[in-house]
């Protein structure tokens, strides 16, 4: 990308980010990404930043995933997706509830990928009570 003169902005940030979420072999690929982003200033950037805090979660660091949720200055709908989405991956279903919870109470309107997502942990949930009262908190029930 340097050698060849590719201009460098949040678009491809972001893509070759994204990409490095498809292959276990591409996570070091990713964090030097990082570096570059960091260098080129464009961590400020929500879909940078959400592009990141997905790259993170899928390969199941969510500390630093969570730090980049809580550094954007206004989180969307597709940052508190994904969030969602690896807190469930992750093993903590109970997690991706509160935190669509918390999307709603930031005025965050849902979209059809956080609803399945939150849909999706009150499923898995183990105790099936549990997942039912969290399935009706959802809709206001």
């Amino acid at each position: 990308m340097l050698v060849q003169g590719v201009e460098r902005n949040i678009f491809v940030f972001s893509s070759l980010i994204s990409a490095c979420n498809k292959s276990d072999s591409l996570f070091l690929e990713g964090i030097r990404i990082h570096g570059f982003a960091q260098k080129a200033g464009f961590l400020a950037d929500v879909f940078v930043s959400s592009a990141l805090l997905h790259f993170y979660g899928t390969y199941g660091h969510m500390t630093t995933a969570r730090k980049f949720f809580e550094e954007m200055p206004e989180p969307n709908v597709v940052s508190w997706t994904s969030l969602m989405m690896d807190s469930s991956n992750n093993g903590d279903p109970q997690e991706a509830i509160e935190i669509y919870h918390q999307m709603r109470g930031a005025g965050v309107s849902y979209n059809q990928n956080s609803f399945a997502t939150v849909i999706s942990s009150c499923g898995t949930l183990e105790d099936d009570l549990s997942g039912r009262q969290s399935f009706c908190s959802c809709y206001g029930f």
